[in-house]
């Protein structure tokens, strides 16, 4: 039999940043990161927040006209109190004009609804640095999911892990506008709506007129 997913509240502080206005390079943005404890990187690299899973999505995009989508989905477990699962999407514009950019951080936390409370981080930046007509958005959408066995992922987060992960693969290979990529993405979470109650989602926007 599976595990059972936990239906009562676990004990979560969840770190949400919200970065308003602009940034105008990139070494500000490192500084900002450095200054809440973590360390900007690319792919799945390891952040300095504590022990936990880290999913970290950095998408920079120096190509005018272009948009550049940047996406990863990691499932974690989370076995220990006070666990710092990271989640951070990085949307970064630094061509001189009209490019977008959308990086997008999806994770599933396991947590073992013994082990109370937990901390996890969920952020996102979007920065234009010194371009026109840019548009950056990032998006850091986090599952911390309740079950009696973290080592066994329940069947109705397996498949909405693989929903989002068509998803993002359709995204990737089609050149949908942002607009249209964030619609997609709303559609598939909106399609798990038992699991809405463990999500927490953080959305930064940058636009450059």
């Amino acid at each position: 039999m599976g595990a059972r997913i936990g239906r009562r509240r676990l004990g979560i502080v969840v770190v949400g940043i919200a970065v308003l206005g602009e940034l105008l390079t990139a070494g500000v943005l490192a500084m900002m990161w450095a200054h809440v404890g973590m360390a900007p990187a690319s792919g799945g690299g390891k952040a300095s927040a504590g022990a936990g899973p880290s999913n970290m999505v950095q998408a920079v995009n120096a190509v005018d006209g272009r948009l550049r989508v940047i996406s990863r989905v990691q499932v974690g477990r989370v076995t220990a109190p006070q666990s710092g699962a990271v989640n951070i999407a990085q949307a970064i514009n630094t061509c001189a004009q009209s490019c977008d950019t959308l990086a997008v951080a999806f994770q599933v936390n396991i947590v073992d609804e013994r082990v109370t409370p937990i901390a996890p981080q969920n952020a996102a930046v979007a920065v234009n640095a010194v371009c026109t007509g840019c548009h950056a958005v990032a998006l850091a959408i986090q599952f911390n999911i309740g079950t009696s066995d973290p080592m066994h992922i329940p069947a109705e987060v397996d498949r909405m892990v693989a929903a989002m992960n068509r998803e993002l693969a359709v995204i990737d290979a089609s050149g949908l506008s942002v607009a249209q990529a964030e619609s997609g993405i709303r559609d598939v979470l909106g399609g798990f709506q038992d699991l809405a109650v463990y999500l927490t989602t953080s959305r930064n926007e940058a636009v450059a007129a």
